[in-house]
């Protein structure tokens, strides 16, 4: 008589392998919708309705936030990347002169170490919204701490947004404390730069220097 343990055996050992795929997909499985929950909280707050111009601006303000705390290269921050690169691209397909997407855009660049096109976007933002004192807060960070050209104090664009976000009240405690960091570059400008405001404008970056100083 043929013994059916051994084709018993060769049944449970089947049945486990099949046991531990089905457990390790469904560990992957749970592991990409949890990710994906995660991204669609951070990337995606107002659905699928990416174009519309208030959702469109959330989500190009969600890629510039990232995208300041990312490390060049790093492979964690990969996909955000990619998403904030796809996105600024269909934005600028629907609105060809949207500045804050071509930010992202330069943002992106830099990321993946193409400083030359990272560089090439920024002077595209510039050139179609020169004159917006919040986007220029964000243009001078973004030069200042991740782009950061050798000859960055030596550059027209630079003074010149600086010039423009030093008009937005909100922003002076930032231009402070970049005029803190610097005090040889703003040596020779700090008085022109300010003598130019509104004398209100004037009293309110002259008390950020003085909050900066304090600390």
């Amino acid at each position: 008589m043929t013994s059916h343990f051994p084709r018993q055996k060769a049944k449970l050992l089947s049945a486990a392998v099949l046991l531990v795929l089905a457990t390790l997909s469904l560990l992957t499985l749970s592991a990409k919708m949890t990710a994906s929950r995660q991204y669609d909280e951070v990337f995606r707050p107002f659905g699928h309705n990416f174009l519309s111009t208030r959702s469109s601006h959330q989500i190009l303000t969600n890629c510039d936030a990232r995208l300041t705390l990312f490390s060049r290269d790093s492979p964690t921050s990969l996909e955000d990347a990619r998403f904030c690169m796809n996105f600024a691209a269909s934005n600028l397909r629907i609105r060809p002169r949207q500045a804050y997407a071509k930010l992202v855009e330069a943002k992106v660049h830099w990321y993946f170490g193409d400083d030359e096109a990272a560089f090439s976007a920024l002077m595209e933002s510039i050139a179609i919204q020169p004159h917006e004192a919040w986007l220029a807060e964000r243009r001078i960070l973004f030069l200042i701490d991740q782009l950061s050209p050798p000859d960055l104090f030596d550059q027209t664009i630079f003074w010149n947004d600086f010039q423009i976000a030093l008009h937005r009240v909100q922003s002076h405690l930032v231009l402070a404390r970049i005029i803190h960091d610097f005090p040889e570059q703003f040596a020779d400008r700090q008085s022109s730069l300010i003598a130019n405001l509104p004398r209100s404008t004037q009293a309110s970056i002259l008390s950020s220097l003085s909050k900066i100083s304090s600390l």
